[in-house]
């Protein structure tokens, strides 16, 4: 079974999430961190499969919670559960250090499903987004 950290500023909001990533995905939530202060030494200490942070009221706490789990974890998905999935928010997680952007507002089950296939190596940006995404770096690089 894959461990799984939630990391949260609405406790209420990853209840719904836990009973699906147990049944349909395999996963073992092992804790709930709060997302409106520092995760890295939880992360650090529980070095989990998989980090989730959910959407947060707070964005600049956000990208620093993803930057963190992504540094402490390095092994570990970082998966972002977003609030609006556009470009910006996408380049700004992706920046950050996450590996997946996924939808919010999808039902439990689904994320549980889809998660999994994240772990098992079954979801990738494709080269053409990828290509896209890393071209204005390596202009920068240039530059």
């Amino acid at each position: 079974m894959q461990s799984i950290v939630v990391v949260a500023d609405d406790l209420a909001a990853v209840r719904s999430n836990r009973f699906a990533l147990r049944q349909v995905a395999c996963f073992r939530v092992i804790a709930t961190v709060d997302g409106r202060a520092s995760v890295r030494p939880a992360i650090a200490r529980l070095q989990p499969h998989v980090v989730l942070v959910n959407e947060m009221c707070q964005r600049m706490n956000l990208m620093s919670r993803i930057r963190e789990a992504a540094e402490a974890a390095p092994r570990a998905k970082v998966v972002y559960l977003a609030g609006r999935v556009d470009d910006a928010a996408v380049d700004e997680a992706v920046e950050a250090g996450a590996h997946i952007v996924i939808a919010r507002d999808l039902p439990p089950s689904v994320l549980g499903t889809v998660l999994r296939e994240v772990v098992q190596g079954n979801v990738a940006m494709s080269p053409r987004v990828s290509a896209d995404r890393a071209a204005p770096a390596r202009q920068a690089q240039l530059a």
